[in-house]
């Protein structure tokens, strides 16, 4: 039997930990974007594109885990250049964080583009999903604040 290592069971654990203060906005997001993207799946399988909803989906879930990663890594950061007055710890972190997401985002496009099953121009569409609801989101916001 391999021994435990519980080290390395604390890094995956944080690795994958969530900010309690953050919750209410990444489970807002999360649901604005399955949302948007049943929308889309609804509008292309109506107007008789079906073929293009697993790429959309494959590439709405890969954005989602970018932008996961993308906040824990500014969040880590800025709570190790709090915490410590260090930006080197923070700094380390945040460029192990970019290397994972890029990892992510680089085996999703040879992912995407090798198999048949999934077309490049909705999986590109489904990456950039969650930055699309966010820019739609600020301009509203922004619009019904200055109405105010």
């Amino acid at each position: 039997m391999l021994p435990f290592n519980k080290k390395g069971f604390e890094t995956v654990k944080n690795l994958f930990a969530i900010d309690p203060a953050i919750v209410p906005v990444i489970l807002s997001l999360l649901r604005k974007t399955f949302i948007v993207c049943l929308l889309i799946s609804c509008i292309f399988w109506v107007s008789g594109f079906g073929v293009y909803i697993p790429g959309l989906i494959f590439g709405a879930v890969t954005g989602w885990i970018n932008f996961f990663f993308m906040g824990k890594g500014v969040t880590a950061m800025a709570k190790s250049a709090v915490l410590a007055k260090k930006n080197s710890a923070g700094q380390k972190r945040l460029i192990f964080g970019y290397f994972i997401r890029y990892l992510i985002l680089v085996t999703a496009f040879i992912v995407a583009a090798s198999l048949k099953i999934f077309y490049l121009g909705p999986f590109i569409l489904g990456l950039f999903l969650i930055q699309i609801i966010l820019y739609i989101e600020y301009v509203v916001m922004g619009y019904a604040n200055e109405n105010k």
